[in-house]
C-alpha cells in the first residue's frame, strides 16, 4: 500500500516535468553530499566558528556511516527499479532508505537551530529537507517513505549527540592525542563491523531476478561506498580539528581577506585532491583493497587539509 502510494506520487511529480523540472535540478545539486562535504562545510570552518563547525563535519559523517548499514540491512530499491518510472537522475548504486539526504539534511539543520535557536532556523530547515526530497523523489532516487525513515534517522543521531554533548566537548579537550586516535579508530572499526554484520545478514535476502543486477556487493561498498568515504572524511577531520586546537589556533584571528584567500586556496586544493588526483588513481587500478586504499587516504588528506593544514598555514603567516 504504501509502496504503490509512493509510486503514484512520483509519477505525479513526474507529470510535470515541464514546469517543475529547472526548479528541481537545481535543488538535486544543493542536496548532494559532495556539494556539503567539500564545499559548504570547509567554508563555513574557516569562515565562521570552527568549534561549532567541526563537530557538525563529525557528525555528519556518522549519519553517513549509520546510513550505509542501515540501507544494506533494509535493502529497499530505488523506485525506477520496481515501476515504470523514468530514473531522470538514475542511480543504480544500492538502495534508498532510509534516505541520505534527508538524514544529512536534518543533521545539518537541527544541529544549528539547536546551537543558536534562531527562529528562521526551523522553518528554513524544513523547508530544505522538503524540497530536496522532493527532488529526489521527482528523479526517482527515493521513496516517500524513504525520506520519511531518513528524517528520523537524523533525528535520532541529533538527541543522542545533544544527550551526550557536554561529555564528548570535555573529551574534545582534555583528551590526549592517544586517546583522541583511540576513539577515532575504535569509532570506525565500530562502524566497519556493523556494516560486515549487515551484509551477513543481507546475504540472506533472496533478491529478485529483476533487481540482481542492483544487488549491493559487499567489496563494492567497501571499496567505495559511503562507509568509507565518510570513514575517511572522519579520520581526516577529527584527527585534524584535534591537533588545530592543541596547537591553541584560532582561525577567527585571520582578516577577512586572509579567510577569503584561505577559502580559495583551501577549495582548490580539496577539488584537486577529489576530483583530479582520486579520479586518476582509482581509474588506474582494479583490485578493490586498492580502490579502498585511495579512498581512505584521500579523502582523510583532504579533511586533514580542511581542518589543519590549511588553516595553520595562513594563521602562521598571519603572526609573523
Amino acid at each position: 500500500m504504501i509502496e504503490s502510494l509512493g509510486i503514484e506520487f512520483i509519477k505525479y511529480l513526474q507529470s510535470m516535468h515541464n514546469e517543475i523540472s529547472p526548479i528541481m535540478e537545481l535543488l538535486a545539486i544543493l542536496v548532494k553530499v559532495e556539494f556539503s562535504f567539500v564545499f559548504v562545510v570547509p567554508l563555513l570552518f574557516w569562515n565562521s566558528r570552527p568549534n561549532l563547525i567541526a563537530p557538525l563535519y563529525a557528525l555528519l559523517m556518522v549519519d553517513v556511516m549509520l546510513g550505509d548499514i542501515l540501507k544494506v540491512i533494509l535493502a529497499q530499491p530505488r523506485p525506477f527499479w520496481i515501476a515504470d518510472i523514468i530514473a531522470i537522475d538514475k542511480v543504480t548504486s544500492v538502495y534508498s532508505s532510509p534516505s541520505g539526504y534527508s538524514s544529512l539534511s536534518t543533521v545539518f539543520w537541527g544541529y544549528f537551530y539547536l546551537h543558536l535557536r534562531h527562529k528562521a532556523i526551523l522553518p528554513i530547515g524544513c523547508i530544505f529537507i522538503l524540497s530536496t526530497g522532493l527532488s529526489k523523489m521527482y528523479h526517482a532516487s527515493m521513496m516517500p517513505d524513504h525520506m520519511v525513515l531518513g528524517i528520523i534517522q537524523g533525528c535520532l543521531v541529533l538527541w543522542l549527540y545533544w544527550k551526550y554533548e557536554s561529555k564528548i566537548a570535555l573529551f574534545i579537550k582534555q583528551s590526549t592525542i592517544q586517546q583522541w586516535l583511540l576513539m577515532v579508530f575504535s569509532v570506525i572499526g565500530l562502524a566497519y563491523g556493523a556494516m560486515y554484520i549487515a551484509f551477513l545478514i543481507h546475504d540472506t535476502y533472496q533478491i529478485p531476478l529483476q533487481y540482481i543486477e542492483y544487488k549491493m556487493i559487499a567489496s563494492q561498498r567497501f571499496a567505495g561506498g559511503g562507509i568509507t568515504m565518510s570513514a575517511g572524511f572522519f579520520i581526516g577531520s577529527t584527527i585534524g580539528f584535534k591537533r588545530l586546537i592543541t596547537t591553541k589556533s584560532d582561525i577567527q584571528t585571520l582578516s577577512r581577506m586572509s579567510r577569503i584567500a584561505l577559502s580559495v586556496t583551501g577549495l582548490a586544493v580539496v577539488i584537486v585532491l577529489m576530483v583530479i588526483i582520486r579520479t586518476i588513481l582509482i581509474d588506474s587500478v582494479d583490485s578493490r583493497i586498492q580502490q579502498w586504499l585511495i579512498n581512505i587516504i584521500v579523502t582523510s588528506l583532504s579533511s586533514y587539509w580542511i581542518f589543519y593544514s590549511a588553516p595553520i598555514r595562513f594563521i602562521r603567516a598571519s603572526s609573523t
